[in-house]
């Protein structure tokens, strides 16, 4: 027989499991890294002039489907999720991000666009203690 201290400990590493499982495809500066040639006929021509880069496509399906997973075993009012929910938001902002990379304007790569997901970052972020909002700048 479980205890409900085992059993919350248990909840806490299948959250923890999905959330890692949803971020290892997340690699956004290797994502925007430039071949070594690019950077430097960048770098020799004065770095004056951005190249001409192609990035590979990335499908933020299957990480933004173990996150839901995840969320769905998130209960909001602990710290311990209150903490697991900032990284759901923040796996789930980087696999949109690399979804969008390459792309031009509001709303390529993915549903809703930049403008709409930055708006609800911030929203979200405005409702977490003051203490853990993200510093820009």
């Amino acid at each position: 027989m479980t205890t409900p201290i085992e059993r919350e400990k248990e909840r806490i590493r299948a959250v923890t499991r999905l959330l890692h499982q949803a971020c290892k495809p997340i690699r956004i500066l290797r994502a925007l890294d430039w071949a070594p040639e690019v950077k430097e006929s960048f770098l020799a021509g004065g770095s004056r002039e951005l190249p001409q880069v192609t990035y590979p496509l990335f499908d933020p399906t299957p990480s933004i489907e173990l996150v839901r997973e995840a969320r769905r075993q998130i209960v909001p009012f602990t710290t311990i999720d209150m903490w697991l929910e900032r990284h759901a938001q923040s796996i789930e902002l980087g696999a949109r991000m690399l979804a969008a990379v390459g792309t031009r304007g509001q709303g390529g790569g993915w549903p809703g666009g930049p403008a709409r997901l930055s708006a609800q970052y911030a929203v979200a972020a405005t409702r977490q203690d003051p203490a853990h909002r993200p510093r820009h700048g």
